[in-house]
């Protein structure tokens, strides 16, 4: 799902550029994550199997239990970095070299 969502991303991204139009990095990572967070509810839904559960599972998940909470913030992070070394490189690659690079990413 997030590999389609970030081929998606990068297609589009290169669309637009290519079209004269350009955005805040930070504006698209911002909104990718927003996108990243709703999928990842949904499939928490899909998962239980109910809505409530989904939301008592993620309300543990969190609130509950600290340490856990801080391990996903510190990958959460990452991504973030991962996410504006990708749309720079987006911007300053080829379209075959920056599929090459996500190839073997």
């Amino acid at each position: 799902m997030f590999t389609l969502q970030n081929v998606i991303r990068a297609t589009l991204l290169r669309y637009q550029r290519l079209r004269g139009q350009h955005y805040i990095s930070s504006t698209l990572i911002f909104i990718s994550e927003i996108e990243k967070t709703l999928l990842s509810i949904l499939l928490v839904f899909g998962e239980e199997r109910s809505v409530i559960i989904g939301l008592k599972s993620i309300w543990k998940s969190i609130l509950q239990e600290p340490h856990i909470s801080i391990k996903i913030c510190v990958v959460a992070l990452i991504y973030v970095i991962q996410d504006n070394l990708t749309v720079l490189a987006m911007e300053r690659l080829s379209v075959a070299t920056f599929g090459v690079n996500e190839i073997h990413r």
